[in-house]
């Protein structure tokens, strides 16, 4: 068992610092694949892909057909489109940033008694 083992290279870490440096791991960090890493072909994951693309095809195809026959899903349709070309164009990255607000409101005035005013942090989406 022992020659078996002295075949296998394992780190706990596939990163080469300079503090504990590895020969083996020159030019790796945590960000690539760990290694060993084989690509291979796949023919039943072939056909899995296959077929979803398949299933999304077809999902294209009805939701097409609906559109050009169902002029209420049409005019929804641009309605979304319209808004999501108004939303790219203000977050193009795809993500809403909500923009904080403060208020300050004494606690006296609320009934509490505390000297200290109160903080409320608020944020929503506005309606864009």
């Amino acid at each position: 068992m022992e020659a078996f083992f002295a075949d296998i290279k394992q780190w706990g870490v596939y990163s080469d610092y300079t503090y504990t440096p590895n020969p083996d791991l020159k030019g790796w960090s945590n960000d690539h694949p760990f290694p060993p890493e084989i690509e291979t072909d796949s023919a039943y994951l072939r056909r899995r892909l296959e077929r979803f693309q398949q299933q999304i095809d077809g999902l294209c195809a009805a939701v097409a057909k609906k559109l050009k026959t169902d002029a209420q899903q049409r005019t929804a349709f641009g309605q979304w489109h319209s808004w999501s070309g108004e939303f790219l164009k203000r977050w193009p990255d795809g993500w809403a940033t909500p923009i904080p607000t403060v208020s300050l409101e004494d606690k006296d005035m609320i009934g509490v008694n505390d000297e200290r005013p109160a903080i409320y942090f608020h944020s929503q989406i506005d309606s864009t």
